[in-house]
């Protein structure tokens, strides 16, 4: 398993503790909504792991993941087709979209530099991003 893997896993359970198995749409037009706040929380995790100055915020991290799937569900979603979805994509393009996310950013994911993480974090945090906001 890659180091990207092993960090990416513990995230997992933020969704399933929320009450989510997954949550993703096959419309293209709720998919990236979930799949983008899957991809900040994935990739806040990353940081709080790397940051030694920041953390993750797993309570609030539900939060956002629960209220993008009630909304999706208030606007037609059929919950079972989000689970599904959802565990796909957990299992599939996740951790390569963090991984883009995190080199958007100047994070080299397979050998973060704590400096690197950590400025990228606290750029997230100034932004008011999903990401930023999961940090503590």
């Amino acid at each position: 398993m890659s180091r990207m893997a092993r960090l990416l896993v513990p995230v997992l359970p933020v969704a399933a503790l929320a009450g989510l198995a997954s949550c993703m749409v096959a419309t293209p037009l709720v998919a990236p909504v979930m799949q983008r706040v899957l991809v900040d929380v994935a990739t806040a995790q990353f940081v709080g792991d790397n940051c030694p100055s920041m953390g993750f915020d797993a309570a609030r991290a539900k939060t956002y993941i629960a209220n993008a799937y009630k909304n999706l569900v208030a606007e037609g979603a059929d919950p079972e087709t989000l689970e599904t979805g959802t565990e796909s994509f957990e299992q599939g393009p996740l951790q390569a979209q963090v991984a883009e996310r995190l080199e958007e950013g100047g994070v080299n994911p397979e050998n973060p530099q704590p400096a690197n993480v950590c400025a990228f974090g606290a750029a997230e945090q100034d932004t008011g991003s999903i990401l930023g906001r999961v940090l503590k």
